[in-house]
């Protein structure tokens, strides 16, 4: 038999006392006695008590749900705000985020996302459209995490979620980021009437870059999933031509698409056609652009390449 130094026998006690400091506040978590837990907290959170990485777990649990407490509504942001530094603290200790097994501890991300996902549709609501993305971007991160841990019951990704993210990022005009959650959607053929606004970013968002791939792509499974809507039929040359207004938007939007297909006649034709409109307007009281000499320039030389 192996003996114990008493070194060892030390390092055992020592261990099981500093177990013991969270087993009463995660038994005040498990019943829901948040008032309690938060006491202990206030109590026992010094640099010992979060030394390890279930520190920082149960004071997210204790504030998230604190977030979600209508009597402390007032204290709602704050708490969240308090609920997410101290879970990006435990992440930071415990990569594996194996504690999320824990019975005790699991409903404290999912408290966690509710809250940012509630908060973030009443922002919407309130047509507060800045803080509903910061808030919604932060709910597909959750959600990514408790769909990998079992607990939410996702068997992918929260469409929801990353609906509404990719929503606020176009709405904030952050295309880029909005593509990254229409992808995550599209890539999984995501149908129903509510999300072809989906494809149709994609497909716009492509247009505009020129990307004739992934253009095609995302027009094609949003016609095999929305096989009546016309937005699924139009060419690149239909989104350079329409997608503005401004006639030195729409000849730069043409410029770009003649560059990338410079076999293409028709784009070439088509800029000729919108020099035309503009330096032969036949409006009444339209008045020439002050570049007009350039522009008859340009006129014709387009006109010269397209014959």
């Amino acid at each position: 038999m192996k003996k114990l130094t008493l070194f060892t026998i030390f390092a055992i006690f020592a261990l099981a006392t500093f177990a013991q400091k969270y087993d009463d506040i995660k038994s005040a978590i498990m019943i829901g006695k948040i008032d309690e837990a938060k006491k202990i907290l206030d109590k026992k959170g010094n640099d010992k008590f979060f030394s390890k990485p279930e520190g920082w777990l149960i004071k997210s649990s204790i504030y998230s749900s604190m977030s979600l407490d209508s009597a402390m509504e007032a204290d709602a942001e704050k708490n969240r705000e308090e609920a997410w530094n101290a879970f990006e603290k435990y992440q930071e200790m415990e990569p594996s985020l194996k504690l999320l097994e824990d019975q005790m501890l699991k409903n404290g991300p999912f408290n966690l996302y509710a809250s940012y996902f509630n908060a973030g549709v009443a922002d919407i609501n309130s047509k507060n459209f800045v803080p509903a993305y910061d808030k919604f971007k932060k709910v597909v991160d959750l959600s990514d995490i408790l769909i990998k841990h079992k607990i939410l019951p996702y068997s992918t990704i929260d469409t929801n979620a990353n609906y509404y993210a990719g929503i606020l990022a176009e709405t904030n005009q952050k295309s880029d980021e909005a593509t990254k959650y229409y992808t995550r959607l599209a890539d999984l053929k995501v149908p129903g009437q509510g999300f072809v606004s989906v494809y149709q970013g994609l497909v716009r968002y492509y247009a505009l870059k020129n990307d004739q791939a992934n253009f095609e792509k995302f027009k094609a499974i949003g016609r095999e999933l929305y096989p009546n809507d016309d937005y699924f039929t139009y060419t690149l040359l239909d989104f350079a031509l329409g997608a503005s207004g401004n006639f030195n938007e729409k000849v730069a939007n043409l410029e770009k698409l003649i560059a990338a297909n410079p076999n293409d006649y028709k784009n070439v034709l088509a800029l000729g056609e919108v020099f035309y409109d503009t330096l032969n307007s036949r409006k009444e009281g339209a008045v020439k652009p002050s570049n007009f000499a350039e522009l008859e320039a340009k006129n014709a030389f387009g006109a010269q390449k397209s014959q």
